[in-house]
C-alpha cells in the first residue's frame, strides 16, 4: 500500500457559451450548446512505499481535449482524447520509468437533476483503449490501459451565494481483462490484467470572484491490487491509496471563452 500527497494545478481554455451552471468541478454543458475543451494539467507527487522501498518523486504533465454536447438541461454526452508524459524517478536506486502516450479514448453520458436545497450529479465515464499496452525493456510504458473501462459516478453540490461546495464519488473497473505486451522478454510475452479497480472521492469548494473563480479539491483514490497473468504464471501488484490537492482558477474572458 501507498500513500501519495499530489499538489496538482490544471489551466483550461474552453470555447463555450458560459452559463450559471454549477461548479466548475462538475461542469456539464447547457441545454443545445456545443464545449470544446483543450486542456493542460501540470503536477507532482512524491509516494513512500510501507515496504521501506523508498520514495518515488512523480513529475505529471498532460494534454487533453474534451468535446460535450448539452442533450437537455437534465443530460449531457461528449469524448475525452488526452496524451501525457509522466515521468517516476526513485533516487533509492538511481532508477526512472516514464508512462508516455495516448490514454484511452473516454465516452462519457452525465446527468443532474435538483435535489433538495442542491443538485444531483450523475452518469458514467467508459474508457476504450485504442491498442494493446506496452512495457518496454527499460521499463517505460505506455498509458492505455488495454482494455474497456467502466466508471459510474454520483455527485451533489449545493451553490450558496457567491461559493459552491459538494461531493463526488466515482467506481472505476475493467470490463473484461485487458491486454500487455512485456517487450523486456525475447520473445516479447502477452498478459492479461485484471482486477485494479478504483474508488474515488472528491470534495470540493469553489468561490466566485467574477470574473475568476477560485476552486479547490480534496480527491482520494483507493486502488485495489492488479492482477497479470502470463502463460500459467499470476503477478499480483499491491493495491495502493492516493490522496491529492487540486487547484483550479478559471477565467471568464466573455461569454464564450473561458482561460
Amino acid at each position: 500500500m501507498k500513500h501519495i500527497l499530489a499538489l496538482l494545478l490544471t489551466v483550461s481554455c474552453s470555447a463555450a457559451f458560459a452559463a450559471d451552471n454549477g461548479s466548475q468541478y462538475q461542469w456539464q454543458t447547457p441545454a443545445d450548446k456545443w464545449e470544446v475543451t483543450p486542456k493542460i494539467s501540470l503536477g507532482s507527487q512524491t509516494s513512500t512505499a510501507t515496504n521501506n522501498g523508498g520514495d518515488t518523486k512523480t513529475s505529471l504533465f498532460g494534454i487533453s481535449v474534451l468535446g460535450e454536447y448539452g442533450i437537455s438541461e437534465m443530460f449531457s454526452a461528449g469524448l475525452k482524447l488526452s496524451n501525457v508524459n509522466n515521468k517516476e524517478e526513485m533516487p533509492n536506486n538511481g532508477g526512472s520509468d516514464k508512462t508516455t502516450g495516448l490514454e484511452d479514448l473516454g465516452l462519457f453520458f452525465h446527468g443532474r437533476t435538483a435535489m433538495g436545497p442542491g443538485s444531483f450529479r450523475f452518469g458514467a465515464d467508459v474508457g476504450f483503449s485504442l491498442s494493446k499496452k506496452e512495457v518496454k525493456a527499460n521499463g517505460d510504458e505506455t498509458a492505455n490501459s488495454g482494455g474497456l473501462t467502466l466508471a459510474p459516478f454520483v455527485g451533489y453540490e449545493i451553490s450558496s451565494d457567491k461559493c459552491t461546495y459538494g461531493a463526488r464519488l466515482s467506481y472505476k473497473m475493467l470490463m473484461g481483462d485487458a491486454t500487455s505486451t512485456n517487450k523486456g522478454t525475447t520473445p516479447a510475452t502477452e498478459s492479461k490484467v485484471s482486477a485494479g479497480q478504483s474508488t474515488a472521492l472528491a470534495l470540493f469548494y469553489e468561490h466566485d470572484m467574477a470574473p475568476v473563480t477560485l476552486g479547490a479539491a480534496l480527491e482520494i483514490y483507493s486502488m485495489a491490487k492488479i492482477e497479470s497473468k502470463t502463460g500459467t504464471t499470476t503477478t499480483k501488484t499491491a493495491g495502493r491509496t492516493v490522496t491529492g490537492l487540486k487547484l483550479y482558477v478559471p477565467y471568464t474572458v466573455n461569454d464564450m471563452i473561458t482561460i
